[in-house]
């Protein structure tokens, strides 16, 4: 029985050129920056329903002779 020989696979061809390295892959990036995008852009929205539901500090409205907000003052008690 002959002993089977190794099979080997088959080199490229060297013509003296070197290799040149991956192209990237900017589908992959892109979508990766994409999917980022919004899942900061959620993460804001969240934020914001969140905020929506505590009241506000200031009245629109009413700003000092510089431009900023006023915060809104509590009623007087009536004095009896």
């Amino acid at each position: 029985m002959p002993i089977p020989t190794p099979i080997i696979a088959p080199q490229p061809p060297t013509s003296g050129v070197p290799q040149l390295a991956k192209k990237p892959n900017y589908d992959f990036e892109k979508r990766k920056k994409e999917i980022a995008r919004k899942a900061k852009k959620d993460e804001k929205n969240r934020r914001k329903r969140e905020n929506a539901d505590q009241p506000d500090e200031f009245v629109m409205g009413q700003v000092d002779e510089f431009g900023n907000p006023v915060a809104a003052e509590e009623p007087a008690a009536p004095s009896e």
